[in-house]
């Protein structure tokens, strides 16, 4: 029961999520203003993370699923790929360099902020 209980919370804010997408019309992806709202609602403790931990931890372990479901949308589309390989490709590759660099950037931001921290409190 408990697990049914912690996929109704995800669930209900990715519901959530698609009810505001709709009413407003933010051009954000209602999977991405979850995200959104479920940081918020962690954050403010409405949800704690021991709520949902559970059904989170399975979702994450299980991440390959999700993606091998996306590869085969792509493979569907093979007569777009076929026309477009290397604008694909080019697109695939910029993107990996901008996030790695972004993902770099980030976590040395983070780093030198905790750093700060402790050198404050200790």
């Amino acid at each position: 029961m408990r697990i049914i209980n912690q996929i109704i919370y995800i669930l209900g804010v990715y519901f959530i999520a698609e009810l505001l997408a709709l009413i407003i019309f933010i051009p954000i992806s209602p999977s991405i203003l979850a995200m959104i709202i479920m940081f918020i609602v962690v954050k403010t403790k409405i949800i704690k993370v021991h709520q949902i931990e559970k059904c989170t931890n399975f979702m994450l372990s299980n991440l390959a699923l999700f993606v091998i479901l996306t590869a085969v949308g792509i493979i569907d589309s093979k007569a777009v790929l076929e026309n477009n390989f290397f604008k694909f490709l080019l697109i695939i590759i910029i993107a990996s360099i901008v996030t790695f660099v972004a993902t770099g950037y980030s976590v040395m931001i983070v780093v030198k902020i905790i750093k700060k921290r402790s050198e404050k409190n200790g």
